[in-house]
C-alpha cells in the first residue's frame, strides 16, 4: 500500500513538473483578487442609520461572507462589475411597503475602483432590484 501511495504520489509530482513547465498557472495579481467589495445595508435612507447587515465578497476566486457568494460573482460578472445595470429579477414579488434600506457597495472591480450607493423602498427591492447581488 506504502509502495502504491509513493508512486502515485510520484506520478503526480512529474505530471505536475511536466504540465507546470508547459503551461506554467497564472499567479494571482500582488493586489489579490480580482474583485473584493464590501456590502452594507443601512436601516433609512442615506447612510447614518443603523448597520442592519454587512457582507463581504470576493470573486476570482470566489469568497466572503455573502451568504449566495458564486451567484452574486456571477450577476457581477454579467454586468462587467457595473452596479447601476444590475438585472432585476423576473416574477419574484415584493411587499409594497415603505421601509428605505440604503445599500453601499464598496471595493474594486478589477482593476476599477467602486464606491455605489442606492436607497430601496424595502430589503426584498434592494434583493430583487439588484439580481439578488444585496440579498444579505
Amino acid at each position: 500500500m506504502r509502495t502504491t501511495t509513493t508512486m502515485a504520489t510520484l506520478g503526480a509530482l512529474t505530471l505536475t513538473a511536466v504540465v507546470g513547465a508547459a503551461a506554467p498557472a497564472a499567479a494571482e495579481p500582488a493586489w489579490g483578487p480580482f474583485a473584493v467589495h464590501t456590502f452594507t445595508m443601512y436601516e433609512g435612507e442615506g447612510t447614518s442609520g443603523p448597520v442592519l447587515s454587512q457582507v463581504t465578497l470576493e470573486c476570482y476566486p470566489t469568497d466572503g461572507t455573502h451568504p449566495s457568494a458564486d451567484e452574486a460573482c456571477s450577476t457581477l460578472t454579467n454586468v462587467w462589475g457595473d452596479f447601476e445595470n444590475l438585472p432585476q429579477q423576473q416574477g419574484v414579488p415584493c411587499y409594497d411597503v415603505w421601509a428605505p434600506v440604503t445599500v453601499t457597495a464598496q471595493g474594486h472591480w478589477f482593476n476599477q475602483s467602486t464606491d455605489f450607493e442606492r436607497t430601496y423602498s424595502n430589503d426584498c427591492d434592494a434583493a430583487v432590484i439588484s439580481g439578488r447581488v444585496f440579498d444579505f
